[in-house]
């Protein structure tokens, strides 16, 4: 696989190319798989962590969704988020300069020491 290839494979898996809202969905995802294991494990205790978690997830949300009828799910957001995302794809080219291989120079044999080993405590 060549440089150019690795590189564009490498942005194409990145979590920044994904919209807000799908990367909500997987924190949504986690907290529930997380916290049920945690309900399980240890009968009760994991209240605080799924509490305060849950306060993270709610900030989440806003910030993917907003607050308000007007703005989530209906169709001027929709079609405002599509845009969005397809206008973040159209702007980012795929890089045309060519790499050119890295030349070393050769190995040189190293000096040894001036001291023995058997010299060291």
């Amino acid at each position: 696989m060549s440089r150019r290839d690795y590189r564009r494979d490498s942005r194409r898996n990145r979590d920044d190319d994904l919209p807000e809202e799908v990367k909500f969905y997987k924190h949504l995802t986690s907290f529930v798989i997380v916290n049920g294991v945690f309900m399980v494990v240890t009968r009760g205790k994991w209240l605080p962590v799924a509490f305060f978690w849950g306060i993270g997830l709610l900030f989440h949300y806003v910030k993917a969704f907003g607050i308000g009828r007007d703005g989530f799910l209906s169709k001027e957001w929709e079609e405002e988020r599509k845009e969005a995302h397809r206008s973040r794809r159209r702007r980012r080219p795929e890089p045309e300069e060519d790499y050119e291989e890295l030349e070393l120079p050769p190995l040189q044999k190293q000096k040894k020491p001036d001291w023995d080993e058997r010299d060291l405590v």
